[in-house]
This record gives C-alpha cells, sequence and structure tokens, in this order.
C-alpha cells in the first residue's frame, strides 16, 4: 500500500469518526406542518448518480404532497436536469472542482450552516462530505444514510441498489415513528418529459432511422475499464444485425463524439438530457455501457440492458420495467442477443395486454 493510499484511508477514518461523534444529538418527531421542508443531500455531479435520486423525489412527492424540497448536489447539471419535478422546489451546488472556485465553495457550505429544514436525508451513506452536509444543515430528523448511525433500521431491511435504498431508509424510519408502512413498489427511476419534448423526440427519431417503430440504440463509449474495445462491439453488432434482420440500429454518441462501432450505423448527439430521454423512449430497446446515459435510458423507460465490467449490478443495474444489467465478462454477445430478445418479448406482451 503506497503511502498516499494510507494517508487518504487515514483521512477517511478520521472524518468518520468525527461524523459519528457530531451525530450522538437526539432526534426531534418528523414536524406535523402543511408545507414539509425536505433537503436531499447528495453532492455529486455524474449524471448517472443524480438519476439514482429520483425514485426519492418521486417516494417524497407521493407521501408528503405539499412538501417543498432542496437539493444539495454538485456541478450546474440538476437545476436542468430536474426541472419537471413540481416539488423541487431549490437548489444548492457546489462547485465541480472546489480548489478551482474555492471561495463559492466555501461559500456554497456557509450558506447550507445557516439553512434550517424539516427532515435531511443523506443519499449516500459512505460519503464523508454528505454526512457532514447533513450534520451542519438545522433540523430536527436527519437520516445519514447507514444504519450505524440510523436509530431503529436494520442493514438486512435495505436493498443495495442506490435507487431503492434511499427509498427503503426513509420508510424504514417513518415505520419505527408511527406513519403508515408503505407496500405499494418503491418506484423507478423517471425523468419527467413534456408532451412537446415527447413529440420533438419522435420526429428526431423518425429523421434518424428508416423504421422507427423498431430501432435498437447502443451505447458504445464509457470511461476507464469500464470501455470495452472496438472489436467486441464489432463482434456484437454482427450478432445484432444477424438476430435483428428487420430493427434499425442506432448509435447514441458521447460528448467526445466517438463511436467504437467508427460510425458504421446512424448515429445521434445531444447535449440535453431531455432531448436524448425524449427520443429513447420512443424505441424499443437500448443496450449500453454502464454509465449516465444507461441511467437516462432507464429514465426515460426504454426497455434497457446494461452492459457491466466493473461496477457492482446489484448497486448500479438498470432500475425499471423490463430493464436488466449483465455482466459481460461472463456472457458472450450470443447470450447478451438471448436477453435482448427476452426483454423485447416481455416489452411487447404487456403492450399487448394494456392494449388488450
Amino acid at each position: 500500500m503506497s503511502f498516499l493510499t494510507k494517508v487518504n484511508a487515514y483521512r477517511r477514518k478520521c472524518t468518520r469518526a468525527l461524523t459519528l461523534f457530531l451525530m450522538k444529538s437526539q432526534e426531534r418527531p418528523l414536524p406535523q406542518k402543511e408545507v414539509l421542508h425536505v433537503l436531499v443531500v447528495r453532492p455529486n455531479h455524474r449524471l448517472g448518480n443524480q438519476l439514482l435520486l429520483t425514485p426519492l423525489l418521486q417516494e417524497l412527492e407521493h407521501l408528503f404532497p405539499t412538501c417543498e424540497i432542496t437539493l444539495l448536489t454538485r456541478g450546474g447539471l440538476s437545476g436542468i436536469l430536474f426541472s419537471g419535478f413540481s416539488n423541487v422546489k431549490h437548489f444548492i451546488q457546489l462547485p465541480k472542482k472546489p480548489f478551482d472556485a474555492l471561495f463559492l465553495y466555501l461559500k456554497t457550505w456557509f450558506k447550507l450552516y445557516r439553512k434550517s429544514y424539516d427532515l435531511v436525508l443523506n443519499v449516500d451513506g459512505n460519503s464523508s462530505s454528505g454526512r457532514i452536509a447533513t450534520r451542519i444543515v438545522k433540523a430536527p430528523v436527519k437520516l445519514y444514510g447507514e444504519t450505524k448511525t440510523d436509530p431503529n433500521i436494520q442493514d438486512s431491511e435495505l436493498p443495495l441498489h442506490l435507487g431503492q435504498r434511499p427509498v427503503a431508509l426513509l420508510r424504514s424510519y417513518l415505520k419505527s415513528v408511527g406513519f403508515r408502512q408503505e407496500s405499494r413498489a418503491i418506484p423507478y427511476l423517471h425523468l419527467p418529459l413534456s408532451e412537446s419534448q415527447q413529440n420533438q423526440g419522435f420526429a428526431s427519431l423518425q429523421n434518424l432511422v428508416s423504421n422507427p417503430s423498431k430501432t435498437l440504440v447502443l451505447f458504445t463509449y464509457a470511461t476507464g475499464r469500464k470501455l470495452l474495445p472496438k472489436s467486441w462491439w464489432q463482434e456484437m453488432y454482427a450478432e445484432l444485425k444477424t438476430a435483428f434482420p428487420d430493427y434499425s440500429i442506432l448509435e447514441l454518441l458521447p460528448n467526445e463524439r466517438v463511436s467504437q462501432l467508427d460510425f458504421c450505423c446512424p448515429t445521434y448527439y445531444s447535449d440535453s438530457v431531455h432531448e436524448i430521454a425524449a427520443l429513447l423512449q420512443h424505441t424499443q430497446l437500448f443496450v449500453g455501457t454502464d454509465s449516465g446515459i444507461m441511467h437516462l435510458a432507464s429514465a426515460s423507460g426504454v426497455p434497457t440492458l446494461g452492459l457491466f465490467s466493473v461496477s457492482s449490478t446489484a448497486k448500479y443495474a438498470p432500475y425499471g420495467k423490463n430493464q436488466k444489467g449483465i455482466n459481460i465478462l461472463t456472457t458472450t454477445p450470443f447470450e447478451i442477443v438471448g436477453e435482448m430478445h427476452q426483454l423485447l418479448v416481455r416489452s411487447k406482451g404487456e403492450t399487448i395486454g394494456q392494449l388488450g
């Protein structure tokens, strides 16, 4: 273990010990108010991690219809991303790179210290900055996102998936203080779109492919070790053309505008998350690497197959109807095609059932 690794490990241990010490104060019951002011803490700038908040936002809107939600995030994406959630009223956004905007970073923390809320929810219990932010905010009820600090909650009661876990944590707390236990399923990832956005998404799809009613979307890009080689994607593409001869195949491009398929099929790029989601909503299946775009596809409601090689599927798999994450290190392209067929059959069966 390198010296720097040891220093970082020691720093995390000290931060955790300080947080646990500060969290000894007794919390008060949740206030009975017409408008409940809620702070959701997720100081992370990544698209996928922010989209994983959407089940919790839906849960809060269901439980407390008049609540006003403030989001603590990092970077400037959240104000755009969550514009369709009517109960999300305010945003506190830490700079994406704190040392490039140190004054703004410190000012934001000071602003947070002066605020008060009725309920604070830290989404990721492993985030030291999230736990500290939860601690310094004034609120009678705080959930730190981990069972070691949140009373009356057992870790075995909570799912691993980061879209489900905060909702289950909130439900466990509310049950422990006398609220009616929720029996409905935890909401899926969801990104609200206006009718005009949906119509524009379909128009964009029509301009890109010859068969918009049968379109498969691929996202071949990823960062770091998640990036699959071109040879893998080219083999996958050959399998898809054989297995789905009557489907159009569309590749969704990342900000880098690169293609692991060397642009051998129609491509689409947009810097608007809502435009991408609106287009995906009208397609039949999305297949892509573990990424924020995969979670955006999941939130759009399209059947989604996530390809994992590094991250945990238990924590980060696509979370929605007819959606699944698979480990490609133990799955062949032929088997992946089989998984795609199953998702398509299930989604078509549900559509036929709804029409009938």
